[in-house]
């Protein structure tokens, strides 16, 4: 079986579930090729090839673009007047049937049984490229896409959900959402959570704080998604009590100065950092040395933090919200509270830090054992190779 997945850009190495998503494909025998939206230097990678998409120019540029576009499609003459035929039948006049053609001709000369678009967003103006290449088309269903995305582009899968022959979903609240949002019911769909490598993690050595100063962490993007204002809020009621307490947020985004400044009022700039976004071995370390993990996120598809708090040993609490609900189980793993409630997340703080020790540790060996059993990546890898290889099957 021949498999093209589409990403915005290729992957680095370290991002591990990509590369044994991959290695495992192939290892089960099938041919994967990576198409990627932005330009690079890369031509191989996991041992599949990698196409770039043309990019365009102007001048004398723009014309070697519009050259190059043509030489790629004189090969496949009939995928070129397949993808007019079925743009014309959709109603595109023949000045953006150009356009999108240009936009999709890196794609179009090959011969696949299935595109997959690793992001949903990612199908916008190649709502068609399968169709036009008598592939099957799948997609992956994630918190951005699904929850972000469509507020400011209203019905944006219209056409893309018309053309899916299957869905992969981090969570179960994702695909409700993505039926909310017009996907049909009758498009197959499955479930695979995402995946890290528990063994990077569970190597982790916990450094316990010997002080009575609480250490918090969160990892992410500085986006107004996740919550953190009032996370920041919980933790003026917090310091309004006298609890001592550090706040560590690894991550970069826009919101960063709104950020900074709800420090300020607050009164929070000696108990609040904000570090920046850190390598994956520098935020292991945040992990290590933190107590308390927060997620006091709006919405999520799942989140991958959580799940390496849980692996490094953190006490979570998480909104109660989103794929959240299906990462955390609530008073074995970790806790869940109302999103968008600072009370409910102070007072569970305060409930969490009073536990023994004896109670803290019971909950950590818990949520080791739920990320080893549930999100390890050897299954993740196995349950990818099942959705290509099973099309008709959920």
């Amino acid at each position: 079986m021949k498999i093209g997945l589409i990403l915005s850009k290729v992957p680095g190495y370290s991002e591990t579930f990509l590369v044994n998503k991959i290695k495992g494909l192939q290892e089960a025998g099938h041919s994967v090729l990576l198409f990627s939206n932005a330009k690079g230097n890369s031509r191989v990678f996991a041992g599949a090839k990698v196409v770039s998409s043309i990019q365009k120019g102007t001048g004398v540029r723009g014309n070697l673009h519009n050259l190059k576009v043509l030489m790629i499609l004189i090969r496949r003459p009939g995928r070129m007047l397949a993808f007019h035929r079925i743009l014309a039948g959709e109603g595109y006049s023949l000045s953006e049937r150009n356009r999108l053609l240009l936009i999709n001709a890196h794609i179009l000369p090959y011969y696949l049984d299935w595109l997959h678009f690793g992001f949903a967003t990612l199908m916008l103006e190649k709502e068609f490229t399968a169709k036009a290449m008598s592939a099957k088309m799948g997609v992956s269903l994630r918190g951005y896409d699904i929850n972000v995305y469509p507020l400011k582009h209203k019905a944006c899968y219209k056409l893309a959900w018309r053309q899916i022959n299957k869905v992969h979903s981090i969570s179960t609240a994702l695909y409700k959402s993505a039926i909310q949002q017009g996907l049909p019911e009758t498009v197959k769909w499955t479930l695979i959570t995402p995946a890290i490598d528990y063994i990077f993690f569970q190597r982790a050595q916990r450094k316990d704080s010997n002080t009575d100063v609480i250490q918090l962490l969160t990892v992410g993007r500085l986006a107004w998604i996740k919550g953190l204002e009032y996370g920041l809020a919980a933790l003026a009621l917090l310091k309004n009590e006298g609890i001592r307490f550090k706040y560590t947020i690894v991550g970069d985004g826009d919101l960063y100065e709104r950020l900074k400044f709800a420090i300020y009022q607050y009164e929070l700039d000696d108990q609040v950092e904000l570090v920046g976004k850190k390598t994956p071995e520098e935020t292991v370390k945040y992990y290590q040395s933190s107590d308390i993990y927060l997620q006091p996120s709006l919405d999520e598809g799942f989140c991958n933090a959580v799940i390496e708090a849980q692996a490094c040993g953190c006490l979570c609490i998480v909104s109660d919200t989103g794929g959240l609900k299906e990462n955390i189980i609530d008073n074995k793993t970790g806790w869940l509270v109302p999103a968008r409630v600072p009370e409910a997340l102070f007072r569970k703080i305060v409930e969490v830090n009073a536990l023994s020790d004896m109670q803290k540790e019971i909950i950590r060996q818990q949520a080791r054992q739920h990320v080893e059993t549930n999100f390890n990546l050897a299954d993740q890898v196995t349950l990818f190779t099942r959705f290509f290889e099973n099309a008709d099957s959920i």
